[in-house]
């Protein structure tokens, strides 16, 4: 079960709080946890929310995001689960990040990963892969077929890191 959580969402005891109780209705799922919001991993919370999702078994979501916006987080390459790590591809489009009123969410994040950018995130998978049972990696540039295409491609990538 994956979790985005908005990025109005902030870490405070309360929002601890309210994700341990969405947690405890989900006995037996294995659940990810994907911040929206940069401060879950600036320099005086980054710790603490690896530390909250190691400690309730939380995968851990790598985020791909257009970066310098308060709703994107930096990469952060760490296994918090060691049965699963996720990374969720959103694709780049600094230009569109925050759009309002596109006629599709898909305006908002169509982006089409370069060879060479896919090269460097299947590297960082594959170090990931070493800590983990199982890494997902779930392309959200929804634009036409332009996931389907990065998916082939990165899987293609990743079977030379094998």
């Amino acid at each position: 079960m994956h979790f985005q959580f908005p990025p109005w969402v902030t870490p405070s005891p309360k929002t601890f709080a309210h994700i341990e109780e969405c947690a405890g209705g989900l006995r037996g799922y294995h659940l990810a946890t994907e911040f929206r919001q940069q401060s879950w991993f600036d320099e005086t919370n980054r710790e603490a929310t690896l530390a909250f999702e190691r400690q309730h078994g939380f995968a851990h979501v790598v985020v791909d995001a257009p970066q310098g916006f308060k709703n994107s987080v930096p990469q952060v390459w760490e296994a918090a689960s060691p049965k699963l790590a996720i990374v969720r591809l959103h694709g780049r489009n600094a230009e569109t990040w925050n759009v309002r009123g596109t006629t599709a969410a898909s305006d908002r994040f169509s982006y089409d990963y370069p060879d060479t950018e896919l090269a460097k995130l299947a590297d960082k998978i594959d170090q990931l892969a070493e800590k983990v049972e199982l890494v997902q990696a779930i392309f959200n540039n929804n634009y036409g077929d332009q996931g389907q295409r990065n998916a082939k491609t990165l899987k293609r990538l990743l079977a030379y890191c094998a």
